[in-house]
């Protein structure tokens, strides 16, 4: 944002930070209209091509214009393109019992009432099986 009196230099002055921070896009806001010459270096900058069209690198809005509703050209905000989003995140431990509870692995044994044992109560199974066993 520029207040006072703006010139064709603050223009260029905009369009070489733009060059220098590789920006795609810049804005300069002023209080008064722009003058033909600042139009016209503005224009030279070119355009920046998103796949949601064409906007100018270099744009000049006066306070009046945002007042009136007149908006930055540029691609939507809430958009990501670049990246993937990435598959939601389950808590190991979590996961493993779900995963028990739905596809039990190795299950050879059934209870007395008829449900199948899972591999940890197997494995206490056992050890009470071999410390009887023991005994004897």
């Amino acid at each position: 944002m520029k207040a006072g009196r703006v010139t064709v230099a603050h223009v260029r002055d905009l369009r070489g930070v733009l060059d220098r921070e590789k920006a795609e896009i810049g804005v300069l806001l002023c209080m008064e209209e722009p003058t033909a010459p600042m139009r016209k270096e503005a224009a030279n900058v070119g355009f920046y091509r998103s796949p949601w069209g064409q906007h100018p690198r270099l744009q000049i809005l006066t306070i009046e214009d945002l007042l009136a509703g007149k908006n930055i050209s540029r691609p939507p905000a809430q958009t990501s393109v670049t990246f993937k989003r990435a598959p939601k995140a389950v808590h190991k431990r979590r996961r493993d019992t779900i995963d028990a509870i739905r596809r039990p692995r190795g299950v050879e044994l059934i209870d007395l009432q008829g449900f199948p044992v899972l591999p940890a109560r197997r494995d206490r199974r056992r050890q009470i099986a071999a410390q009887a066993a023991s005994r004897r």
